[in-house]
């Protein structure tokens, strides 16, 4: 069980409410009551094998990756109202915009802090997941780092038969951002059950202080800037004959990188921005090492950066398209301030994006909309057919699919 580390601390009792086609078919608490929640794990594990790079029935890892069946389920949770979500089975992308999955997450302090996320997955196979379960803090986590430009805090929950089978393994990561008078929250789930990689069952959750119809900017635009956190998986890559490259080109990784949002206020208001990749953790396999290694364009092993101009993708920044809906009133699980659009690689840099896997959903919290969070998907792979010069004589494409968790504040890139 590994995770990255930030931390934050809640009210006591306090609920925050509130590859083709399926390739990836595959924050944190507040100090007062929220209209959502949500957390988000950056989590890695030694990988499962992968089958020649290949990723079979939307991103579920072959040779391997098959996801142990287990007893730890009986999800029984109707929630109508809570925090948007994303959920993902086995590493497939199961949630879409028009059927998001919706949690609430409830932090309670004390000589061990704890957490509960309950979770709706608006699905035929919610009864599949586990039941929701109070984790405790796991506090060297919590202690390693100060957020993505936030504040974090870490809990698990692993239990063993007496014969040393783990029965139980789920994680949770909860980020927080306060930017002015804007708190806003994100946060992954993971149940590991059984072992292997991808997670058995994985979620993707924001919420926070909603900007309110009265408190929005109604005209100009503003910039924001801050930092963002997914996991990917890469197939059909070649890796180039280097001695010194560790990290195999097709691989599940843990991304970190930076966010950076123009918005448009005003009837028609609009957002565009960038979620840029500054890191890529994966577990080592080539020149026989061993162990996780994070690589950046920076990396002394320059062959584990793979640029677009070497074929490769660690550079290529998501591009962030999408309107902004101004509510008057919260009714249900409708929110104020929210902004939905597309998540996707430049389509002009030889990338096709699936569109039913390309999407994103964020929120402007505080009373100036002083920041920005939100969850999104995105789906790529490389064009073919291109020229029509010859016949097709193999279909085989490169692609890359991310999910994951942003954030960007007026302020700068630390809320």
């Amino acid at each position: 069980m590994r995770f990255a580390s930030l931390a934050v601390l809640l009210a006591a009792g306090t609920a925050l409410s509130g590859c083709d086609g399926n390739q990836l078919d595959a924050v944190a608490n507040l100090s007062r009551s929220c209209t959502s929640t949500s957390q988000t794990l950056d989590c890695s594990g030694p990988e499962s094998a992968v089958s020649g790079g290949a990723v079979s029935g939307g991103g579920a890892v072959s040779g391997g990756g098959a996801v142990t069946p287990t007893t730890n389920t009986g999800n029984t949770a109707q929630l109508v109202t809570g925090d948007t979500t994303i959920i993902l089975e086995g590493g497939n992308l199961v949630s879409r915009p028009t059927n998001m999955a919706v949690s609430t997450l409830t932090q309670t302090p004390g000589p061990t802090n704890t957490a509960k996320i309950v979770i709706t997955t608006n699905t035929s196979t919610n009864a599949n997941w586990p039941q929701a379960k109070t984790m405790e803090e796991s506090v060297y986590g919590t202690s390693l780092g100060s957020g993505l430009g936030g504040t974090y805090m870490e809990y698990a929950m692993s239990n063993k038969t007496p014969g040393g089978v783990t029965d139980v393994d789920e994680e949770l990561q909860v980020w927080k951002w306060n930017a002015g008078t804007g708190k806003s929250y994100a946060t992954q789930y993971r149940d590991v059950t059984g072992g292997g990689n991808p997670a058995r069952n994985q979620a993707w959750s924001f919420g926070g202080d909603y900007t309110t119809a009265a408190q929005m900017p109604i005209n100009g635009s503003a910039t924001y800037s801050g930092r963002f956190t997914g996991e990917a998986v890469t197939a059909n890559f070649v890796n180039p004959t280097s001695g010194t490259q560790t990290l195999d080109r097709n691989n599940r990784w843990s991304v970190t990188g930076d966010t950076a949002i123009t918005a448009n206020y005003g009837a028609n208001g609009n957002i565009t921005g960038t979620l840029t990749p500054t890191e890529w953790m994966a577990w080592q396999t080539l020149n026989s090492t061993t162990g996780f290694y994070t690589t950046s364009a920076a990396d002394p092993i320059a062959d584990n950066w793979f640029p677009a101009a070497q074929g490769g993708f660690m550079d290529k920044p998501i591009l962030l398209s999408g309107s902004i809906k101004t509510n008057a009133t919260a009714t249900g699980n409708t929110k104020p301030n929210t902004i939905t659009g597309v998540a996707q690689y430049d389509p002009t840099t030889n990338w096709d994006n699936t569109a039913s896997n390309s999407f994103f959903s964020a929120g402007f919290f505080g009373n100036n909309a002083d920041n920005i969070t939100g969850v999104f998907s995105m789906d790529a792979r490389t064009r073919a057919p291109v020229g029509g010069i010859g016949g097709i004589h193999d279909d085989r494409r490169a692609y890359v699919s991310m999910t994951g968790i942003f954030n960007a504040c007026k302020t700068g890139p630390v809320c």
